[in-house]
């Protein structure tokens, strides 16, 4: 069996689903909880073995690459403090946009198949559309319930709400 160690995330869309937050900030790095949406999405792929991961940006998408660029002067304090931290890899891949002006799944993988094996894998898993409206919410929601810290107080507010 073959041992998938990249992940392709393409992140390069206007966001318009979530407008008009994301015309600061791009949809990726919108929080659920206490951290960007798209920091949740590298972190189940670097605890699932993906050693790369290459995010498919595109223009207005500077924040992104800029959330997980080597920050020196971070990685010198840590390291000052005795601390060390990995911080994700951050891949460009330049093309240009297919339809609706972005760059779609399907453009990046026939990129990438051009150039090396491509493979994909079906997970059992929940994942959530951060690009509209009512996903992110229920990102929040998910994410604050089962949060170490206030995740107790969290069920019974939702609860509350609900009731």
């Amino acid at each position: 069996m073959m041992t998938i160690r990249m992940a392709v995330l393409p992140v390069a869309g206007f966001g318009t689903r979530v407008l008009p937050a994301t015309q600061a900030i791009p949809k990726e790095l919108l929080p659920a909880m206490d951290r960007p949406a798209l920091q949740y999405v590298a972190d189940e792929a670097r605890a699932a073995g993906i050693e790369h991961i290459v995010f498919v940006t595109g223009r207005g998408k500077g924040a992104i690459e800029d959330y997980f660029d080597i920050a020196f002067e971070l990685e010198d304090a840590l390291a000052k403090k005795g601390k060390s931290e990995l911080l994700a890899e951050l891949e460009r891949l330049h093309m240009p946009a297919g339809a609706g002006g972005e760059i779609q799944l399907t453009d990046a993988m026939a990129t990438l198949m051009a150039s090396q094996p491509f493979h994909a894998l079906e997970y059992d898993g929940q994942d959530y559309d951060c690009g509209s409206r009512l996903g992110y919410l229920e990102a929040v929601l998910a994410y604050a319930r089962d949060h170490p810290e206030i995740g107790p107080h969290a069920r019974k507010l939702i609860a509350r709400m609900a009731g």
